[in-house]
């Protein structure tokens, strides 16, 4: 938990990318989609590293990326338990980070547009509970939107254009205008305004 205030990398530095390369090798995986404990780590992560008002006068947006192949699970299948604990880190994350969470799926049956169906109302066919999964968790609440928060993938190519239209929505960080005593602010009203 130490370490968490220390994991945010600066990816324009090489530093920040052999950090990172590192990282990703270092995974290893045991066949489950634990989101829960991603969402967990995502929530721990972020306080660690809290946004300082007083030195960052415009405030910093914060984004979550889920991608995921799967369905919730500690082992197969589609776990209700796992989706409930993800669903409760999100919104925690959601709530008291003030993130904006994306949920990206390259899964059979991942659809977007969809809302899917609630597992804890019953039995639903897998493919409508990992809808409904990954639209509460994302910062659609379970609502599909466009645009969407939730983004689903088929091939290699739409995954890239994911990750390119996410990278593009997240801004880079403030503003280059120097603001001084010769600023105007104006607040220009159509002339079909009555």
């Amino acid at each position: 938990d130490d370490n968490l205030g220390k994991v945010l990398q600066n990816m324009n530095e090489s530093k920040g990318q052999e950090l990172v390369n590192k990282a990703i090798e270092a995974m290893q995986a045991e066949g489950a989609t634990r989101t829960d404990l991603g969402l967990d780590m995502a929530r721990r992560i972020l306080e660690k590293n809290p946004v300082d008002a007083n030195k960052d006068k415009n405030g910093r947006n914060r984004f979550v990326v889920v991608f995921t192949d799967g369905s919730p699970t500690k082992s197969s299948g589609f776990q209700t338990s796992v989706a409930n604990a993800a669903n409760g880190e999100a919104t925690t994350i959601k709530e008291t980070q003030k993130a904006t969470i994306y949920s990206v799926g390259i899964f059979a049956g991942a659809n977007a547009s969809s809302a899917g169906k609630n597992p804890n109302d019953g039995y639903v066919s897998l493919r409508d509970a990992s809808n409904w999964f990954m639209q509460n968790i994302s910062s659609n609440d379970g609502k599909p939107q466009h645009p969407s928060y939730y983004l689903s993938a088929a091939d290699a190519d739409t995954l890239k254009r994911i990750f390119a239209q996410i990278a593009h929505e997240v801004p880079s960080g403030g503003s280059a205008t120097k603001l001084d005593d010769k600023a105007v602010v104006k607040d220009i009203i159509s002339p079909y305004f009555k």
